[in-house]
Order: structure tokens, then sequence, then C-alpha cells
């Protein structure tokens, strides 16, 4: 010990990894965007009415939604 080194992980750790098929949360869900995101207002509220999956062919031919990952309340 005493070497000075930190025990973080790297950049790697913040990742997303959602397997063979990547999607971004924005492609998959309505709104799933923090309301203060882009003001800084209050990052920990979210728009609740777009938390949701998009209704097209890239997420409804994605693993996240063929095999129902996630939570229920995001189908509608």
């Amino acid at each position: 010990g005493g070497t000075g080194d930190l025990n973080i992980p790297g950049p790697e750790a913040a990742v997303v990894k959602t397997g063979a098929t990547p999607i971004t949360p924005g492609d998959l869900l309505v709104d799933p965007y923090p309301i203060g995101m882009l003001d800084d207002t209050d990052m920990n509220l979210y728009n609740l009415d777009g938390m949701y999956f998009k209704n097209t062919d890239e997420v409804r031919n994605h693993p996240i939604y063929t095999e129902g990952i996630g939570d229920p309340r995001w189908r509608r």
C-alpha cells in the first residue's frame, strides 16, 4: 500500500452495456432525460409521462423490448 493510487474505475465503467444491439436512451424511450438536464435546474425530476418505449421497429425488435427487460411500466 501507500502508492497514492486510488481504486477508481476508468471511463469504461460509465459505458452503458446494451449487448450486441446498442441503443441510446433517447432512441428507446419517448423522453428519458431529467427535466433539468439542459438548464441544470433539477436533475432529479423526470418527465414520467415520457418514460415509456417508443413505438418504432428499432425498439420493438430490440432485445430490451422482446425479452421484457426493464420496468414493466415502460410498456404502454
